[in-house]
């Protein structure tokens, strides 16, 4: 036998064009010929396995990319009168007076005169409403814009006088005096 130049990186034609240079005979020929095509296949072969891996790690990093962007999510601060259940939320529900309260926002959202409204305060009509005392329900499971959509369940699932048989813990302390943590924000 003889030894066979560096190869590996060679093309089939190009070593093919060698050959008449390296052997003398017909059979070095063909065993220099054998000997190039199948370093050539090993070559191909470890080539795809490198491909393929490198592409696994693409798809892998890309979708580890993408869990990282999708679970981003801003909520407000809760006001000091929100369920201490609450952290986290963007909705509460508050059953006595029919209306939701956007974390997100800071503003109440009631239905008025057929229609929803957003608003920094309640209506005028539950303006000495205590925040601190009446209960509010967290809404966990919703992560949408429009909590009202659900305002039938809601209002089933939490009636008027809604309360789990002891007083609901707050984020804040109630200050003294009247403040009901329902005033103008002004």
């Amino acid at each position: 036998m003889f030894d066979l130049p560096n190869v590996h990186f060679c093309r089939v034609r190009e070593l093919c064009n060698l050959l008449p240079a390296l052997c003398k005979t017909s059979i070095h020929k063909s065993i220099y010929f054998c000997a190039v095509v199948k370093i050539y296949s090993q070559y191909k072969t470890k080539m795809k396995k490198l491909k393929l891996i490198l592409g696994g790690l693409l798809l892998v990093l890309a979708g580890t990319l993408q869990a990282q962007v999708v679970v981003t999510a801003t909520v407000g601060n809760p006001p000091p009168w929100g369920p201490a259940d609450g952290a986290g939320v963007r909705f509460y529900y508050i059953p006595d007076v029919q209306a939701y309260y956007d974390v997100t926002d800071g503003n109440y959202v009631y239905m008025s005169g057929g229609r929803w409204i957003h608003s920094s305060n309640l209506p005028h009509k539950y303006k000495n409403y205590d925040l601190y005392g009446g209960q509010k329900v967290a809404l966990r499971d919703y992560h949408g814009e429009r909590p009202y959509e659900n305002y039938k369940e809601h209002q089933k699932s939490y009636p008027k006088g809604y309360h789990q048989g002891q007083p609901q813990k707050t984020f804040g302390e109630k200050p003294n005096g009247h403040d009901n943590g329902n005033h103008d924000k002004h």
